[in-house]
């Protein structure tokens, strides 16, 4: 088994319904074109995208939505529990270390990972969650450990109402910014429901520049954004604006 190389988040097609746009193009900077010829997304009514052949001969899902606490072993004993045998790659935050809300799982066939695709939207064990999953697209491990060796720029997105989740929120931003590379909204670790803001990361600093005006006040869901920038908790203090009763310093990175 292997993960041939992918890391990015699927283009989702609940996005719209949530809100945000349908991304235009959301081929990272220095990644090659998505390989999206298999990928059909969520249905509107909510259920599990339809496999198409297998995805192509694809083995690897992209695997969304995890609780900060979750890590390779636990998503390995879940599916082991299942029956199946996978390698994980999660994909962590730079900054905190945590996991960065998703990971990708390998399983050993094509058939094996469409069967486990039908699970999207019902309860995953042990957790406050439902498996949020799909068939993974984008460039590659190779071009991401490549783009970890240089910076990365993050904005603070406030005033997130419950119904936007993380699909919906990379996907509004990648629309409009190649650059985009993740976000991460920030969730109460006991009833794992959204804090209302979260944080988007670009590869280019003058995307994130950009997103800072042209993303202010933008709608995504059923509230207009509060944009300002992030700073992480070890680099010193962060922008001071106003969070409207959000905890801690504003534009403060978690770690």
């Amino acid at each position: 088994m292997s993960f041939n190389n992918f890391d990015s988040f699927p283009n989702q097609g609940d996005a719209a319904a949530a809100g945000a746009p349908a991304p235009a193009d959301t081929t990272m900077t220095g990644q090659a074109d998505p390989a999206t010829a298999g990928f059909q997304g969520p249905a509107p009514d909510g259920s599990a995208p339809v496999p198409q052949q297998g995805a192509d001969g694809k083995t690897t899902l992209w695997m969304g939505e995890l609780e900060p606490w979750i890590d390779e072993n636990f998503i390995r004993n879940l599916w082991s529990q299942m029956g199946e045998q996978v390698n994980v790659k999660m994909i962590r935050d730079k900054f905190s270390g945590s996991n960065a809300g998703y990971c990708f799982v390998d399983f050993s066939s094509p058939a094996a990972a469409a069967k486990a695709l039908s699970l999207n939207g019902t309860p995953m064990p042990n957790t406050n969650r439902v498996f949020k999953l799909n068939w993974a697209t984008g460039g590659g491990l190779a071009d991401r450990s490549r783009d970890d060796r240089g910076p990365e720029y993050s904005i603070f997105v406030g005033d997130l109402g419950p119904e936007v989740n993380e699909y919906v929120l990379v996907s509004l931003f990648q629309s409009r910014f190649p650059s985009c590379k993740s976000a991460k909204i920030m969730t109460d670790p006991i009833s794992g429901m959204s804090r209302g803001y979260g944080f988007v990361r670009f590869s280019d600093e003058t995307d994130q520049q950009r997103a800072l005006t042209e993303m202010q006040g933008v709608y995504c869901g059923n509230r207009p954004m509060r944009i300002s920038t992030a700073t992480p908790k070890n680099k010193g203090p962060g922008v001071a604006a106003n969070m409207g009763g959000m905890p801690g310093p504003a534009g403060m990175y978690p770690r």
